[in-house]
């Protein structure tokens, strides 16, 4: 078994420089994903995006619970997924609020039910706390085959004295747990250069193949991919779905002046994220699906109405080499295409989407590099 150096990081520590942090010895990451109201952490985004440009792995995301009901739970779990959009990696259920304890065997049907929701959509699960909680609450329930999931303990190696991200905590501080321990959270002041302030530091342990839960550990990355491209596939619809495109080989739409109402879009790996604006002046909801007869996650738009921009954002596989969605649209008065669009950026003169808003467009093109 070999262990790996890793940090927890939410909006408390702020803009992080992930290089720096790489450099001075953090290989791993796992970053808070939503808040207690459900919106999306402010600094998810930019550490995802932040680690994946400095090489730093994102192990998984954890989501604090404020969840004392089943029905909570479920919808917590499904929010996370929702801000994930199909980036796999292990979800972490951060169960320590108070509201939270001496809630008997009704906290395993909480447990069951957010275990369930995140596994039935092909993550991993896994539970983090503390070995005191872990102990009053859980530990009597370790046993039962529904809680045979990764643990994730903190139990602090000198209380909360600062420690430097390459000083070693002392081995016989390391929980004892009656399944399957994942990480080791054993200092809440940890010192990290390019992280401002404290900062959670853990150690991941990597079991080998022959471990009898290796099949758990299987983080998901396909090394082999690392330098293959990646293709996009898109279809537009005018009065029909027209034939899917890949990559640059044509453009999506049916001929000039035919305004496009919907389009669907995929990776061959990695995921999507995208969205339309409709002349109508109506974002309409982010959509991650392929499915030309879903009209609530297969694509974007509603078949009626005109589309005069278009969002995208690519989220490239962990493990791989960052790679990003470049896009351009044409409107049915003009037949040359507006100015690249990348993801959702803003910079260098970019308005983070496709189009013109007031303009329908007829013509879409996109790739990814």
């Amino acid at each position: 078994m070999s262990k790996v150096k890793c940090v927890d990081v939410s909006s408390w520590n702020g803009a992080i420089d992930w290089n720096r942090a790489k450099t001075a010895g953090i290989s791993h990451a796992v970053l808070k994903v939503i808040r207690r109201d459900l919106d999306k952490d402010n600094q998810f985004e930019n550490n995802w995006k932040g680690c994946q440009l400095a090489g730093v792995h994102i192990c998984g995301v954890y989501n604090y619970v404020y969840t004392p009901s089943v029905g909570e739970a479920i919808t917590a779990a499904k929010r996370v997924l929702e801000v994930l959009a199909g980036r796999k990696v292990t979800i972490w259920m951060d169960i320590e609020d108070t509201c939270m304890q001496n809630l008997g065997d009704e906290l395993i049907d909480i447990i069951k039910a957010y275990k369930h929701t995140v596994e039935d959509a092909g993550y991993e699960f896994g539970i983090y706390t503390g070995l005191s909680w872990y102990g009053s609450y859980i530990a009597p329930y370790a046993d039962e085959e529904i809680l045979n999931c990764r643990y994730w303990i903190a139990r602090y190696n000198l209380g909360y004295e600062q420690m430097d991200v390459n000083e070693e905590p002392d081995q016989n501080k390391k929980p004892d747990v009656a399944r399957y321990l994942a990480g080791w959270q054993y200092t809440s002041s940890g010192n990290v250069d390019g992280i401002e302030g404290a900062a959670d530091l853990s150690e991941f342990y990597e079991h080998s193949e022959t471990d009898e839960d290796a099949d758990q550990e299987d983080d998901g990355i396909n090394n082999d991919n690392v330098d293959e491209p990646v293709d996009v596939i898109y279809a537009a619809y005018t009065d029909k779905w027209w034939p899917e495109v890949t990559n640059r080989e044509d453009w999506a739409g049916k001929c000039d002046g035919e305004p496009i109402r919907a389009i669907a879009i995929r990776a061959s790996r990695g995921s999507v994220k995208y969205r339309v604006h409709t002349i109508e002046g109506i974002w309409y909801p982010y959509v991650t699906g392929f499915n030309l007869d879903d009209f609530d996650n297969g694509y974007a738009g509603d078949k009626e109405h005109p589309i005069d921009a278009l969002e995208c954002t690519f989220y490239t596989p962990e493990g791989e080499e960052y790679k990003y969605m470049h896009y351009i649209a044409s409107p049915i008065d003009l037949e040359k295409f507006y100015d690249e669009q990348i993801d959702a950026e803003t910079r260098d003169g970019m308005d983070g989407y496709a189009g013109v808003l007031g303009k329908a467009i007829d013509k879409v093109q996109m790739w990814i590099e």
